[in-house]
């Protein structure tokens, strides 16, 4: 009996070994692809470093773009503005002027009624 217990231990022993013997081969094969990703992740690395310094580029110019659009129009819209008070000032003027030539002559109007009834 002690000796079918020991084939049997003698058998799964030589079952491990065959394993463990294939280990080394398995590991080398497992080095190869570990190797193989990391190059594969450094390459990656780089590519992405690439990348976000061209977006940050892109970044960088369309901001300056939008600066100098935002400028551009801002000095647009203060011309603009500028030349409407011009003009509204202008109106202003003409308006009042011709109000007070209104004015006198309803004024004059008034003092020769004035004058008729004192003397009528």
């Amino acid at each position: 009996m002690a000796s079918d217990d020991t084939n049997k231990r003698l058998e799964i022993l030589e079952m491990t070994m065959e394993g463990v013997a294939d280990l080394p081969a398995q590991v080398a094969s497992l080095d190869g692809r570990v190797a193989s990703l990391e190059v594969q992740v450094f390459q990656l690395r780089d590519e992405m470093r690439g990348g976000f310094s061209a977006v940050r580029q892109e970044i960088a110019n369309g901001d300056a773009t939008l600066r100098q659009e935002i400028a551009n129009g801002d000095a647009a819209l203060r011309q603009e503005i500028a030349t409407g008070h011009t003009a509204l000032r202008e109106e202003v003027g003409a308006a009042k002027d011709e109000i007070k030539a209104e004015m006198r002559v309803l004024h004059e109007e008034v003092l020769g009624k004035i004058k008729l009834l004192r003397h009528g």
